[in-house]
């Protein structure tokens, strides 16, 4: 039997940025796991990301330009996730970008200031991230995604995620990735629209 507290092993999201970000990451790997049948290349492309950096915008940055967050991941392309043509699918950089961009929010305070981890272990607190965090999820209007160079097996690259604006209802992104020599691959901008708990959204 698959225990959530090995996949949570040694993650500290109250102090650490990357934790944030990575637990929620880690939380799906561990729900992919248990039910092998949900799979795909998406699911597949995910287990391959990996937290590098997280940064929010200090509370005194008076410039509306810099990002609420910036998250950095890494990324390595797979031979399941390929087209044809022996590069990573479009399809799947996309799928890339939709979840990473989304997961990246994890990263702000709001979703943290009630754990106390001294009081409450990670494993039982991730329930009530989830449902803090699935409205800010939302779903997605707009995701416009520019191919630049294709990526091939083995290629590691490194994924840029800003979370430019975030309103009641709305989110912006923007993304881009590129490699240890500051090539970029591709460049996305996805806009959301936030849902209230319990409702479907009728986009």
């Amino acid at each position: 039997m698959i225990d959530m507290n090995e996949y949570l092993a040694g993650i500290q999201p109250k102090t650490v940025l990357e934790d944030r970000v990575k637990m929620f990451l880690q939380t799906t790997k561990f729900f992919h796991d248990s039910n092998k049948s949900n799979s795909g290349f998406a699911l597949d492309a995910m287990e391959q990301a990996k937290v590098v950096s997280a940064r929010l915008r200090s509370k005194d940055e008076k410039d509306p330009s810099v990002p609420s967050a910036t998250v950095i991941f890494e990324i390595t392309c797979a031979n399941n996730v390929l087209n044809p043509m022996g590069s990573m699918h479009g399809g799947c950089v996309a799928t890339l970008y939709d979840n990473l961009s989304t997961y990246s929010v994890a990263v702000l305070e709001k979703y943290w200031d009630e754990f106390d981890p001294a009081k409450e272990n990670l494993e039982n607190y991730s329930v009530k991230f989830i449902n803090k965090v699935q409205p800010d999820m939302g779903v997605s209007r707009q995701l416009q995604v520019i191919y630049l160079r294709a990526l091939v097996p083995g290629q590691k690259v490194f994924m840029e995620v800003n979370l430019v604006s975030s309103s009641k209802r709305f989110a912006t992104y923007t993304a881009r990735m590129y490699d240890e020599q500051g090539r970029v691959y591709s460049t996305m901008t996805h806009d959301k629209a936030k849902t209230e708990p319990g409702r479907v959204s009728k986009l």
